[in-house]
């Protein structure tokens, strides 16, 4: 389930995001070279972008990215002396 779920929505952004594309002239009501192919590009852009700096902090492997995956270390435990 852990995988399907995540496919499946990926699959429907996907098909939600090529909609949006195809019909982008229709919802804007315009035939602009700019409102068309410009403003679909900056919203498609920064999410490529935000994508790449994730990957870019996993690689790092900075205490973000263990937030980003799940996996926060479990904190170390400290030997404990008789008093």
């Amino acid at each position: 389930m852990k995988t399907i779920a995540p496919l499946l929505a990926g699959i429907g952004m996907a098909a939600v995001t090529a909609l949006i594309l195809i019909n982008f002239n229709l919802m804007m009501d315009t035939e602009d070279f700019f409102m068309i192919w410009i403003m679909p590009a900056i919203i498609l852009g920064s999410g490529l972008i935000g994508l790449i700096w994730g990957e870019i902090l996993i690689r790092r492997n900075t205490m973000n990215s263990a937030h980003i995956t799940g996996e926060v270390p479990e904190p170390e435990l400290q030997p404990t002396t008789p008093v």
